[in-house]
């Protein structure tokens, strides 16, 4: 299975909060009974989503390739990336 992540709020609520917030996320497998529950702060105009990597390693996520991202402030970053 495939982890996932779910968020706090209604679809509404995001739509209402547009841009930049923090929320209650519960990242986990859909295979486990175990979730694992954090304050995040979502950009609802970012392409990634950026969580810890020994936090995705605990829940399954392992990296499966490499890629350089450009941070908003015009900095890059390598970073390993996992699907979740």
């Amino acid at each position: 299975m495939q982890p996932l992540a779910r968020f706090e709020l209604s679809v509404q609520e995001l739509v209402e909060k547009m841009g930049i917030f923090s929320t209650e996320v519960s990242i986990g497998r859909t295979d486990q009974r175990e979730w694992v529950e954090l304050s995040a702060t979502v950009d609802t105009g970012a392409f990634l989503m950026s969580m810890p990597g020994s936090l995705l390693r605990s829940i399954g996520v392992i990296p499966s390739f490499t890629e350089t991202v450009r941070m908003a402030d015009g900095t890059t970053r390598t970073m390993d990336v996992g699907h979740a």
